[in-house]
């Protein structure tokens, strides 16, 4: 139960800390909009919405990465 609380106390701090994650952000709700009103197939709709996940994680990652840098430096 903790790690839940953990993980979404990491969501919240890099939302509000890192603007590049709000703007990834906003800019896969606008693509998943997209992939589901225009004609796609569902291979296509899953790739989009699937790789707009693996950027908000690289995102995090990056984040994690900075401030371990910055802590150790």
């Amino acid at each position: 139960m903790n790690r839940c609380l953990w993980s979404w106390q990491g969501v919240v701090a890099i939302w509000r800390g890192e603007p590049s994650f709000r703007f990834w952000f906003a800019l896969n709700v606008c693509s998943v909009v997209l992939a589901f009103w225009l004609p796609l197939s569902p291979e296509g709709r899953a790739l989009i919405v699937a790789l707009g996940v693996l950027l908000l994680a690289a995102e995090a990652l990056n984040t994690g990465v900075e401030a371990a840098v910055d802590r150790s430096g």
